[in-house]
């Protein structure tokens, strides 16, 4: 379940594109087919296609994050509504071999 903080709840969550300046980072990115993202923040379901797994070094740090990432958006219920977009990782972690 995705968490935001401030503004007034209850909060609406969606996907959202990611941003021209992050695309060179991150090359492939969303949420897996298989998961859904509710408009509540849970993430439920199952992923059907582990290609869509990424490794993604962080520069002059030495940490490699594996996983799918995406990029959300959460809106309050103020009026008008105050939003904000975050970069999110669903880290995987290898079973068996």
């Amino acid at each position: 379940e995705l968490q935001a903080a401030g503004g007034l709840r209850p909060y609406t969550w969606r996907e959202v594109e990611l941003p021209r300046g992050l695309r060179a980072f991150i090359p492939q990115s969303g949420i897996p087919e298989g998961l859904e993202l509710g408009e509540d923040g849970v993430i439920q379901g199952a992923v059907v296609d582990p290609s869509q797994i990424i490794e993604l070094e962080i520069p002059f740090t030495g940490i490699v994050l594996t996983g799918f990432f995406f990029f959300a958006e959460v809106s309050d219920s103020q009026d008008p509504a105050a939003s904000q977009q975050a970069i999110f990782v669903l880290p995987t972690l290898p079973i068996g071999d």
